[in-house]
């Protein structure tokens, strides 16, 4: 391979990552302030956990500003190992700031970057106060004030009970509620004979049917994938717990789900609606629906709406085989095939996508794979050499019988060690 072509396809792979980085997937962001007091220049610490999709662990995504000054002083100090965060995870990040020099409130905001969000600006209020042990009689006043509210609505609802010529209360509401029977005249209103089950009965079908009605809307609309699939979970424990496929809730979600997953194949068929398609596979995939798992394998195999990555595919695909899906098992065969022919190519870019099919494989057993990701490690192709990390995946290869690899390992040993003596002679 001629050096202006790696040039080359070195260069293209620098762009491809760059392009991936432009459309990572932002899913929800909280901003944690410390437990401490904030003083004037005083250095504080605060916590951005995200989860997304494709999300830069450099926190390249978001700059941190306070009263709507940027703060370049702003020092990420730890982030989440790798490079991107996957979907279904979570990263945390911890930024070191420092407090603006005048006393007062502000808001801290967390402003993104090039993310796909509906949210460009996350922020809390926070305060800075030389002395924080000072308190406001403010509260205290509050506090004094509902008291004084509520001690005075207290002694009116007992006067209105008991010293008001009418009817007491109480035996009105037992006449209307307790079951009693009331005489009918022209006036007075129809009574409602109500037992105490059949009141608590009709409270929890209230309750039931609320909870049930804000699960389903959030479970299918809301703009947060990980909100979604909590609910999609907590949906799927309710069923669980009914052990009755006749009770009116229960098929009223079996009935939502059904329309929901019709118009999600409506939209596979009709390319129609892509990131919306998106999410919706994401949340059913991510609860063990194997035609889902099927389809987000597709799509990352074939880059169609999401950034192309074989491993990925694998990951789904091998998911969808473990169900019993048949024909994610054929497609997992065949791109473990097209794995080993792209490992041959005198292309970085497509030994590249080889590698991603290849560590999946490795980190889920294959032993082939594992002497292949030890190989890599070892030569440093399309990475830094790293003969730490080519001697472990020989180790894990070796560790399974794989005579070659035992070879391989040997033979890493001796140079990590042989590196070892020559470093403590520079140093002495």
């Amino acid at each position: 391979m001629s050096t202006d072509n790696f040039e080359t396809e070195i260069y293209q792979l620098i762009m491809d990552k760059e392009l991936k980085d432009l459309e990572p997937y932002l899913d929800q962001i909280e901003l944690i302030l410390p437990d401490r007091p904030i003083t004037p220049l005083s250095q504080f610490r605060i916590v951005v956990k995200a989860s997304g999709s494709d999300l830069p662990c450099n926190g390249s995504w978001f700059q941190i500003s306070v009263a709507e000054q940027s703060l370049p002083n702003a020092t990420i100090i730890s982030q989440p190992q790798g490079e991107t965060i996957s979907f279904g995870m979570t990263g945390e990040w911890q930024v070191e700031l420092q407090a603006p020099i005048e006393e007062g409130d502000y808001w801290l905001r967390a402003i993104m970057g090039p993310v796909e969000t509906e949210e460009s600006v996350v922020e809390i209020p926070f305060t800075v106060k030389n002395n924080p042990n000072q308190q406001s009689d403010k509260p205290v006043k509050n506090r004094t004030f509902y008291l004084i509210t509520l001690l005075c609505i207290a002694l009116g609802l007992i006067w209105l009970a008991f010293f008001q010529p009418k009817e007491p209360g109480y035996k009105v509401l037992n006449k209307y509620f307790g079951g009693e029977s009331v005489e009918l005249t022209s006036n007075a209103p129809i009574p409602i004979k109500m037992t105490e089950d059949t009141k608590k009965q009709s409270l929890e079908d209230f309750k039931t049917k609320a909870f049930i009605d804000e699960l389903l809307e959030k479970s299918f609309n809301n703009s947060k994938v990980a909100v979604r699939q909590k609910a999609w979970q907590q949906l799927s424990q309710f069923i669980e717990s009914q052990n009755d496929a006749e009770n009116v809730y229960v098929q009223e979600i079996l009935q939502q789900r059904t329309l929901h997953k019709n118009q999600l194949e409506l939209w596979i068929r009709s390319n129609e609606n892509p990131q919306e398609l998106l999410k919706r596979l994401q949340v059913m995939a991510s609860v063990d629906d194997e035609h889902a798992q099927l389809w987000l394998g597709n799509y990352y195999a074939s880059g169609k709406i999401v950034v192309k990555h074989l491993g990925k595919a694998w990951q789904w695909y091998q998911r969808a085989a473990n169900k019993g899906n048949a024909e994610a098992q054929q497609l997992l065969d065949e791109l473990e095939e097209r794995a080993d022919e792209l490992l041959q190519s005198a292309n970085l870019k497509q030994r590249i996508q080889g590698y991603e099919v290849t560590e999946e494989v490795a980190f889920a057993g294959g032993v082939n794979a594992q002497l292949w990701m030890g190989y890599r490690y070892e030569v440093g192709d399309g990475i830094d050499r790293n003969l730490v990390a080519a001697a472990d995946w020989y180790r894990k290869a070796a560790e399974q019988g794989h005579t070659l690899a035992g070879e391989k390992l040997s033979s890493m040993l001796d140079i990590l060690e042989q590196n070892s003596l020559n470093a403590d002679q520079k140093l002495n």
